[in-house]
């Protein structure tokens, strides 16, 4: 398509077919070329280099355009063929050589850049770099080559009334210009200024958030909840999106019970009676975004007691490539005790749930299984003279089992385990234990308490964390969400030794934004020294990258109208 746009913006200004047909050979060619150049450094065809390609396809016209036009021109001024393909092609010869090295030397710190953006864009600018190399050789090359065998036996064009389209009326606008030379600069420092200021009022975030028009919600009822009122409960949840989006809603897909889960990216810990994971996936054409239905039914079961619901998008294949399946806001308090981690965890949470933008607010020690912990007091068994080890194994042994031998049964030998039956915690507080030949009551000996295990314990660099992690609204940019939830937590007062970080996406996106940063400044360093050794001057380069600035006010200009 690109391709076919630019042989007819071509046609339009040059108004014959031939040169037109003759930048449009080149182009087929280019590509070919760069095929070969791509087979040669283990490249394949994938989504990054077919957009190097396409890239690369606007640009590879342009020299050709460049190198035609003035042969084309030096033609109708009246040369001959031959003539018109040395000297066109001459005159513009070393302007191409220097705007096209300068492109690719903009490509070469991306290569060399570490994380997931050289990752991503590596093999785009391998892409880049091998087209445009390879239309300045047809530029300079067969361009001319082209021309004089097609145009050999032409007188020049200069008998003709048909003539390419001119741009007379820029001249004489530049010749008005330079009488306001201090008004033109004046007018070029506030656009620049306008663009730093409109750069400041945009976010910045890692990836793209794609809106998608499926979703998942995972349901958890309470403990012990059986199989057919999940079931019920889950009924009554379809209902509710089929009534929240009417005629919208293409399918709604549900496992119920023990099942590998269809979590795609969220933890995989569905499997008991009392789970179970909905998949909606709605119509191509409908209007209801997936992220309105999505906080719809967030908000609506955020109160209820007798369910726990997690909402969550399906994630993309370039997500999980670059290891960011996991939701995009992730706060990690570091320290040592888990205790200690347990409390600070309750101030953070309600933090972060009273931050505007932030949803399914999620903690890593949520969700654990109730327990009953043993904790013998050493000081008291001392007095008694119990073995605390001893102590410890002869409970476990009571509680757990002891192995007591094999036994025959049906021609098979089956393990004889030994233990006590359940037992209630007033049983237990007074179940007696036989040590050094002395008996004793459990209660005596050890404080015994109710507690929650956690769900999973993480470490990172030998510290104790707890992962919080949340879901960001769409139009909420990742950077400015960053700095809101450092704000808040500014106020939760964190003991010595003891701190949060933010991690996950807003991680990676620090360390891209500070790669991509240095390859810019590294490209500009490249640029200038290609320029220098271009026009044998130290000065001169700066002329023209002082234009630089100015990209900001086009680019940073339409990110700013589009949001």
């Amino acid at each position: 398509g690109g391709i076919i746009l630019a042989v007819f913006v071509l046609l339009i200004f040059l108004r014959r077919i031939g040169p037109t047909a003759i930048v449009s050979a080149a182009i087929p060619i280019s590509i070919i070329a760069t095929f070969a150049l791509m087979y040669f450094a283990d490249l394949t065809l994938n989504i990054m280099t077919l957009g190097g390609l396409a890239l690369g396809a606007g640009m590879l016209v342009d020299n050709a355009i460049v190198v035609l036009e003035n042969i084309f021109r030096n033609h109708e001024e009246g040369g001959s063929v031959e003539e018109a393909a040395v000297s066109g092609t001459s005159q513009v010869g070393g302007a191409i050589i220097a705007s096209t090295l300068t492109t690719i030397v903009v490509f070469i710190p991306i290569v060399y850049m570490q994380g997931a953006a050289g990752e991503l864009f590596r093999e785009q600018a391998y892409t880049v770099a091998f087209s445009l190399l390879c239309s300045l050789v047809v530029a300079i090359l067969i361009i001319p080559m082209l021309y004089s065998r097609i145009y050999r036996k032409k007188a020049p064009f200069a008998a003709e009334r048909k003539q390419s389209i001119q741009f007379t009326g820029y001249g004489r606008l530049l010749n008005r210009l330079l009488d306001f030379k201090l008004w033109v600069l004046l007018g070029a420092g506030l656009l620049i200024a306008s663009g730093w200021l409109m750069m400041k009022q945009l976010g910045s975030e890692f990836m793209p958030q794609t809106e998608a028009r499926e979703f998942y919600a995972d349901i958890k009822m309470p403990e012990g909840t059986r199989l057919e009122r999940t079931s019920g409960a889950v009924s009554s949840i379809e209902s509710l999106i089929h009534d929240m989006a009417p005629g919208e809603i293409e399918l709604v897909y549900c496992e119920i019970g023990p099942t590998a889960g269809l979590s795609s990216g969220g933890e995989d810990v569905f499997d008991d009676q009392n789970m179970a994971t909905l998949k909606v996936k709605l119509t191509r054409e409908g209007r209801i975004p997936a992220s309105q239905l999505m906080q719809a039914l967030t908000e609506y079961y955020e109160g209820n007691e007798n369910m726990e619901m997690v909402v969550r998008q399906e994630e993309t294949a370039l997500h999980s490539i670059l290891g960011t399946e996991e939701a995009p806001v992730v706060v990690e308090l570091v320290g040592e005790d888990m205790e200690v981690l347990e409390e600070l965890s309750h101030p953070v949470i309600t933090e972060l749930l009273a931050t505007e933008g932030l949803h399914n607010v999620v903690s890593s020690i949520e969700g654990g299984a109730p327990e009953v912990n043993i904790e013998v007091d050493r000081y008291r068994a001392g007095l008694m003279n119990l073995d605390v080890n001893t102590l410890i194994n002869r409970t476990s042994e009571k509680l757990q089992g002891s192995d007591a031998g094999q036994m025959d049964v049906g021609g098979e030998l089956n393990d004889i385990t030994v233990k006590l039956g359940d037992i209630s915690l007033r049983e237990l507080e007074n179940l007696s234990i036989v040590v050094n030949n002395s008996e004793v009551l459990l209660r005596e000996v050890a404080n015994i308490q109710l507690g929650n295990s956690p769900r999973e314990i993480l470490r990172h660099n030998q510290n104790r964390i707890v992962r919080i992690t949340a879901d960001l609204e769409k139009d909420v940019p990742l950077d400015k969400m960053a700095a809101r939830i450092s704000a808040g937590l500014e106020n939760v007062e964190f003991p010595p030794d003891y701190r949060f970080r933010i991690s996950g996406e807003e991680a990676l996106r620090k360390e891209s934004m500070s790669s991509l940063a240095f390859a810019l400044l590294l490209s500009l360093v490249l640029v200038y020294m290609v320029l220098a050794s271009q026009f044998e001057n130290l000065v001169h380069p700066f002329t023209i990258l002082l234009t630089i600035p100015l990209a900001v006010v086009g680019a940073i200009g339409i990110f700013y109208i589009q949001g």
